[in-house]
């Protein structure tokens, strides 16, 4: 067996649409609707580059996090309770 560049290949399908995804980065390879492209992937002998494929997750700045005890989680608000990292 031989392993591609972006890692372990996982197709996953519902109806139309089918997609590849990646073990290297979590990418997306490829992904389609009734055999059309929606994307610009790339080739299970490929690497991706460019930024294609690659999950876009929001980070931790500017998200709110929980009141650590009781106390504060009866006196604060959403606007007191953010912590900057």
């Amino acid at each position: 067996m031989v392993l591609a560049p972006s890692g372990e290949q996982v197709e996953i399908a519902l109806g139309e649409q089918r997609a590849v995804l990646v073990g290297v980065g979590g990418g997306l390879r490829s992904y389609a609707i009734d055999g059309s492209d929606l994307i610009d992937g790339y080739g299970i002998t490929e690497m991706s580059t460019s930024g294609r494929g690659q999950v876009l997750i929001h980070g931790p700045i500017g998200c709110r996090q929980a009141p650590t005890n009781s106390e504060d989680a009866a006196t604060s608000s959403p606007s007191t309770s953010r912590k900057r990292l």
